[in-house]
C-alpha cells in the first residue's frame, strides 16, 4: 500500500496542472516544484516516504503507520525530522524565501 501511494504521489507531482494566470508565474511555480522534488529525493527514504504519504497522498498518521508497519510515534518522529531536514536545505529555502510560512 505504501509503495502504491508513493508512486501515485510521485506521478501526481510530475503532472500537476499549472494554475498560474501568467507565464512568469507558471515558470516560478515550475522552478519551485522542481526544487522541492530535488530536495525531497535527497531525503532518506524513511523520511521521504512519510512526507509523501502525509502531504501528497493526504494519509492520516494512523494510516501511514499501518502502511509502513511502524508506530504512530515513529511516523511523527520521521515527519518531524524530515521536515527539519527540508527546512535546512539551501536549494529549497532559496526558492521559498518569500513564503516563509511554507516550511
Amino acid at each position: 500500500m505504501a509503495q502504491d501511494g508513493i508512486s501515485c504521489a510521485e506521478n501526481g507531482l510530475a503532472n500537476l496542472p499549472d494554475e498560474a494566470a501568467y507565464p512568469d508565474e507558471a515558470l516560478d511555480l515550475s522552478e519551485k516544484a522542481a526544487a522541492m522534488r530535488v530536495c525531497l529525493e535527497s531525503l532518506p527514504k524513511k523520511h521521504r516516504d512519510v512526507i509523501f504519504l502525509r502531504f501528497y497522498v493526504n494519509e492520516s498518521l494512523d494510516g501511514i503507520a499501518t502502511a509502513l508497519n511502524c508506530s504512530v510515534g515513529t511516523v511523527k518522529s520521521r515527519l518531524f525530522h524530515g521536515l527539519e531536514k527540508l527546512r535546512k536545505m539551501k536549494g529549497l529555502t532559496a526558492n521559498f524565501r518569500e513564503h516563509k510560512n511554507l516550511l
